[in-house]
């Protein structure tokens, strides 16, 4: 289709064979002409390109973007462009080349800028872990937490075809002489600090082991020979009760044969009194066998309260020794007791 600006186009160069003083052709003007389209239609090519070019948030998608866009400058070239095909191609390849130098470029400096970024993230990153394993009381298992998180963010923002790369590296640097290398020589040095602190206190604890072993058995033979020696207090005690309470008895049968005697003293003395009336005897006869009788019945009150205050102590001497006897029995009681507890906490030590 012959437009206006190609009429244009081959008007001019006649005008200007004409002019120089040559003889036009129609084959030389159609070139010309031609030529003149596929460089209108490389500027359309240019503003489709721009117009349909969008650079995507990701730049490993810059490549898409750039071959659907240049697609559309193709398009636009084409629907532009006249002539020979051989005019075509040439000035569509010069469009393409063009395009992909301008992309090139731009891809250059997307693909720095988010190098750069990353580079920045990796080291922020590596400074916060540094912080992690370098807390006191760090362990393995915060520190492996803190590490997922940071990769996890990461890997949800770094953009760029390097990311990856780049993260294996600083992971690699930091586990040959980083915060990795530094906090694993430090948990391996506490690994021996504790088995050498362990060490020293097994030997200590042995050493106490034998300690206490030896007191125990110190302990335990005094205290069987406390035990044996309660006991033998508390039989000793037993004996002396017992006689105690023998002589007691003894005591209150000897008051009660006194007490008998005192009684039939006193009925001799009345029945004297009584037969002295009765037979007429002398007074004096009679008060002599009164008096005589009565001083026996004073004799035998006073065997009889003797007696009876024998039997009082010996009932106190009963009751001490009672006293001392519990006494006795608690310490042995005791005795037994600490041995056994000694005996528990010594069987509780050895297991």
């Amino acid at each position: 289709v012959l437009t206006g600006a190609m009429l244009e186009g081959i008007t001019q160069v006649y005008v200007d064979a004409i002019n120089n003083g040559a003889v036009p052709t129609i084959a030389t003007a159609w070139q010309g002409v031609a030529e003149q389209e596929c460089r209108r239609a490389e500027e359309d090519g240019f503003r489709a390109y721009k117009e349909a070019f969008k650079a995507p948030e990701d730049p490993e998608e810059l490549r898409d973007a750039h071959s659907k866009a240049l697609e559309v400058a193709l398009k636009a070239f084409q629907e532009t462009a006249v002539g020979d095909p051989d005019i075509k191609q040439t000035y569509s390849a010069r469009l393409k080349a063009k395009l992909d130098e301008q992309f090139e470029s731009f891809q250059t400096q997307i693909l720095a800028e988010e190098s750069t970024k990353v580079v920045e993230m990796l080291q922020a990153m590596e400074g916060r872990l540094r912080g992690v394993s370098g807390r006191e009381g760090a362990t393995l298992e915060t520190l492996t937490k803190a590490l997922t998180k940071e990769v996890q963010t990461f890997e949800d923002n770094a953009k760029g075809p390097s990311k990856y790369n780049k993260l294996a590296a600083t992971l690699a640097n930091a586990a040959c002489g980083g915060f990795l290398y530094d906090f694993s020589t430090r948990m391996i040095q506490s690994a021996r600090d504790a088995h050498e602190a362990a060490e020293v206190k097994a030997a200590a604890a042995e050493r106490a082991g034998a300690s206490a072993e030896a007191s125990f058995k110190s302990l335990q033979t005094a205290l069987e020979a406390r035990a044996v020696s309660a006991e033998k207090n508390v039989a000793q005690s037993q004996q002396a009760i017992a006689k105690a309470e023998k002589q007691l008895d003894e005591s209150r049968r000897d008051v009660d044969k006194w007490q008998k005697k005192l009684e039939e003293s006193r009925r001799d003395v009345d029945k004297w009194r009584v037969e002295a009336e009765k037979q007429g005897r002398s007074q004096a006869a009679a008060e002599a066998k009164v008096v005589e009788s009565q001083a026996e019945v004073k004799r035998y009150e006073s065997q009889t309260s003797r007696l009876q205050e024998l039997n009082a102590a010996l009932e106190e001497k009963l009751k001490q020794l009672q006293v001392q006897h519990a006494g006795v029995q608690s310490k042995a009681a005791d005795a037994e007791r600490q041995l056994l507890m000694k005996e528990s906490t010594h069987s509780q030590i050895s297991s």
